[in-house]
């Protein structure tokens, strides 16, 4: 078995005509973003940007391990393994392929979780479990625990225990949209701005991520990169953020950071996107003066411009829609 990138669920498009008014001005502000890259979007078809066969290889040893079947009717999960073995092999293609390995494992676990895979009295107890070491009441939770002592052991100190916290974060994270889902636009007011923000980040586990770039192997002390971790948060989630909402947009979805926002604050989803896209170039620029010359900077250029191409390749984001010239 070969792992591949799943296609979305096809959903019915809604509101045509409100769609139609977004997407002009929504690709020039895409445009802007991809040409924050300092290099050229690769092609992910050149023998360059192809994945190492060997990360498909230790997945699927490990699931076997773990006895998880990807084959059959199991659509969750392949769509979970598809995300992880895609960010994994873009944004993550210049560390090791056994690290890539690891991101796609981790990202496949924590997709699955956000997917609902996990019931809700199971997911409640994880934190708890997780610090006293008692086995988790599913086993998703439990290759969760085992994925985080495993590739935490990748990174230094400082960054490792950063991926314990903010897997749990992400957790509790998941657990207050849970309580508060059907309460939280009724709720929303100007002076929320910052909530919304803080669990947003929570949930999107950019602090993980971002430790992703930095592997001890090539990065030994977390000194080289470790007072960006705010601003690569920032880029890490405006991004997301950006390029995650036309897909959002055509699938009626209104639970997304840009919609919330403009709930809160009363503007339109394209003001709030206009709003992201004029933060990136400080927060990118802020990265770029904190993080070390030499190969650290290397690691985040390359994880940046990887990170644009993940988005721009991935079916689910839908991209190609609106941004034909692209051709990946």
């Amino acid at each position: 078995m070969t792992i591949e990138p799943q296609p979305p669920m096809q959903s019915p498009d809604v509101d045509s005509e409100r769609i139609s008014s977004v997407v002009q001005p929504l690709a020039q502000m895409l445009r802007e973003i991809i040409n924050m890259s300092p290099a050229s979007i690769p092609d992910p078809h050149s023998d360059a940007q192809r994945p190492d066969p060997r990360v498909n290889e230790i997945i699927l040893q490990r699931l076997r391990e773990w006895h998880i079947k990807i084959d059959g009717e199991n659509t969750t999960y392949k769509k979970s393994l598809g995300a992880g073995y895609s960010i994994a092999t873009t944004a993550f293609h210049h560390v090791p392929a056994d690290i890539q390995a690891e991101i796609a494992l981790y990202t496949f676990l924590v997709v699955a979780i956000d997917d609902g895979i996990v019931d809700e009295a199971a997911l409640r107890q994880f934190v708890p479990r997780f610090c006293s070491g008692s086995p988790q009441l599913h086993p998703v939770l439990d290759r969760l625990v085992e994925s985080c002592h495993g590739i935490t052991s990748l990174f230094a100190e400082f960054g490792a225990n950063i991926i314990y916290t903010n897997t749990m974060d992400f957790v509790n994270a998941e657990l207050y949209l849970m309580d508060d889902r059907n309460t939280l636009p009724e709720s929303l007011s100007q002076d929320s701005v910052t909530f919304i923000n803080h669990i947003r980040a929570s949930t999107g586990i950019s602090l993980a991520y971002a430790t992703f770039i930095y592997p001890k192997v090539e990065f030994p002390e977390a000194k080289d990169y470790a007072q960006a971790y705010p601003d690569m948060v920032a880029v890490i989630n405006l991004l997301n953020d950006i390029f995650s909402y036309y897909k959002e947009l055509k699938a009626g979805e209104s639970s997304n950071l840009v919609s919330t926002l403009a709930t809160a604050k009363h503007t339109t989803a394209l003001e709030e996107i206009r709003g992201l896209v004029h933060c990136v170039p400080d927060a990118l620029t802020r990265v770029r003066g904190l993080v070390a010359k030499g190969k650290a900077r290397d690691a985040w250029e390359k994880f940046f411009t990887g990170y644009i191409r993940f988005h721009l390749s991935a079916t689910r984001y839908r991209l190609s829609e609106i941004l034909p010239e692209l051709n990946l």
